[in-house]
């Protein structure tokens, strides 16, 4: 009986082991593709985004790559945001990011899409951690989309070409802030 045990339970690790290491490496490669891999940011710099772009509990907050959703968990949990959408195309951080988000379910929302089919018509507020090359390609998108007075914040890179409303470089990586 005891071996019988110890073979099933050795078949489970091993199932759990696979399908773990399967999707990790689906969502690199989905990642890869797409331009950005996930890399999370501490939730001091998030902190500290949040404090730079202004937010407060009338901000609509979106997250273009959200990974895990610790951005949005942020501004809902320490700023008072009422809505907070995370966009994430890869499984494994999706899957994060939904799992740490359900005890926000009311005010989170977490999709399973490419950042570039976002709407980002009622958005006050986008977060952004992303690769130069990805910022640069979003830029006709947020130019188009985003309302008037919407505010976008970035962390490490700055937008090309875009003048920056306020800069801060007293975290781990420099912050970008622009009116639209």
């Amino acid at each position: 009986m005891l071996i019988i045990f110890l073979l099933i339970t050795i078949a489970l690790l091993a199932l759990a082991t696979t399908t773990w290491l399967i999707l990790n490496l689906t969502s690199d490669l989905i990642s890869s593709h797409h331009g950005a891999p996930f890399v999370p940011l501490s939730r001091e710099v998030g902190r500290k985004m949040m404090e730079l772009a202004g937010v407060s509990s009338q901000d609509i907050v979106y997250d273009l790559g959200c990974g895990d959703g610790r951005l949005l968990i942020t501004a809902v949990k320490n700023f008072g945001v009422q809505k907070a959408l995370g966009y994430e195309i890869s499984p494994w951080p999706y899957l994060k990011a939904k799992m740490s988000t359900r005890k926000f379910k009311h005010n989170i929302t977490i999709l399973n899409k490419d950042l570039f089919k976002s709407d980002l018509k009622n958005a006050t507020v986008v977060v952004l951690y992303l690769t130069k090359n990805l910022l640069e390609k979003l830029k006709p998108k947020l130019k188009q989309e985003l309302p008037p007075g919407a505010r976008i914040i970035t962390a490490r890179y700055p937008i090309p070409g875009w003048k920056v409303s306020k800069k801060d470089t007293s975290t781990q990586h420099p912050l970008f802030l622009y009116q639209n």
